[in-house]
């Protein structure tokens, strides 16, 4: 009877700290929720003492690091303080920690050490919540609040990027470092070509060159700037509608694809599978009229990004149904991808088209190349002979 009664009561007061802990998260939803419609992370402490240093001293802070920033100022230095405040807090000892981060870590042990001395058992089995939730003594437990519901609790939002989608480049300084001043610029002159989708960090993005902290800072300065949620994408060889096949069931969150192959049958029976219910984006940019005529609503592309007037044309024109000038603008963009091609690296080329236009952003990363001068030289001359500087 003892061991019922202990069993009882370790049962009511997790229920009641469980509680406690879901009303508390509520709460916390809701004031982030009216205080910041875009979610941004809470500033901690110590993200508070970061904040009253200078942009070169967390630049320096953050290369002792191992992290190689590019150059910080009043309108990116919060991302750069997060970063900081992260890696500090990976890296300095027990001693050298907040107060607030060493009474968690005291808190921690103190329910390890709980948790692995032998205790009798009792004999009303105990919920699974129950059992993660640490009671040593003298010590308020921390509940872990799971920041993503069960699957039968998610709602699916609703995707839909129509339009042309630029594959971009990401800016770089001269020596190599990510630059995030020139992410505002670059969205000003996508606007401006009527450009206003972005798919970040892919190829074109030299994705794979970048570290998961760039690539962080990267995204979270496109969304700060464009207030955008690039889509995804998933490369592959076999037939997508297969995949759909086997994703419709699996993946109830799947919005649609970035549909890179120049196979238009497969792209027609993506377009088409479950009574249209995925939206897919069509990637092969020296094609994009074959892919209207099988009812492609929205593309993604790395040549967008410096011939958007083009390709805005080519769509205008084939809703209005004239398919000769739609035609025309697909001929002047194939001539284009064909001098494109000619030289090499994608993002090499389109960096360089893009400096030739007026928007310099930078080199790309190794181990691709920048273009030579007599490349550059050569590419220009290529451009010019078919009218891009005309017409794009």
């Amino acid at each position: 009877m003892a061991r019922n009664r202990i069993g009882h009561k370790f049962l009511k007061c997790t229920d009641y700290f469980l509680g406690k802990a879901h009303k508390s998260a509520l709460a916390r939803g809701k004031r982030c929720h009216l205080e910041n419609a875009r979610h941004q992370p809470k500033k901690t402490k110590i993200e508070d003492e970061f904040q009253v240093l200078s942009c070169e001293d967390i630049r320096k802070e953050l290369q002792s690091l191992g992290e190689n920033p590019g150059p910080i100022d009043a309108s990116n230095k919060d991302i750069y303080v997060r970063l900081l405040a992260r890696k500090k807090l990976k890296t300095v000892d027990t001693d050298e920690q907040p107060r607030d981060v060493q009474h968690d870590l005291h808190a921690k042990s103190a329910a390890v050490a709980q948790l692995a001395s032998p205790r009798p058992p009792l004999r009303h089995s105990l919920a699974p919540e129950a059992k993660r939730v640490p009671m040593p003594p003298k010590v308020k437990p921390t509940l872990a609040v799971p920041s993503t519901p069960p699957r039968s609790a998610q709602t699916v939002l609703y995707f839909e990027a129509r339009g042309l989608t630029a594959a971009t480049f990401t800016p770089f300084t001269d020596s190599g470092e990510v630059n995030l001043l020139m992410i505002r610029q670059y969205a000003d002159y996508l606007c401006q070509r009527g450009v206003l989708n972005v798919f970040v960090n892919g190829t074109a993005g030299e994705g794979l060159t970048l570290t998961v902290s760039e690539r962080k800072l990267v995204a979270e300065e496109w969304v700060k700037v464009a207030a955008g949620s690039p889509p995804c994408n998933m490369p592959g060889k076999v037939l997508m509608e297969d995949f759909l096949d086997a994703a419709q069931d699996r993946l109830p969150t799947l919005r649609g694809l970035k549909y890179s192959s120049p196979v238009l049958f497969d792209y027609g029976r993506c377009v088409i599978h479950s009574g249209g219910r995925y939206q897919i984006l069509y990637g092969c940019d020296e094609q994009l009229i074959g892919a209207l005529t099988l009812g492609c609503t929205g593309a993604i592309g790395s040549t967008y990004n410096f011939a958007g007037k083009l390709y805005n044309r080519l769509l205008a024109a084939f809703q209005k149904g004239d398919l000769e000038t739609a035609k025309l603008e697909q001929r002047r963009s194939q001539a284009m991808v064909k001098a494109h091609n000619k030289y090499g690296d994608p993002s090499s080329v389109g960096k360089a088209i893009m400096k030739l236009q007026g928007l310099d952003v930078g080199p790309p990363r190794l181990p691709a190349l920048p273009l030579s001068v007599e490349n550059v030289k050569s590419l220009e001359k290529d451009l010019r002979d078919i009218g891009f500087f005309d017409w794009a």
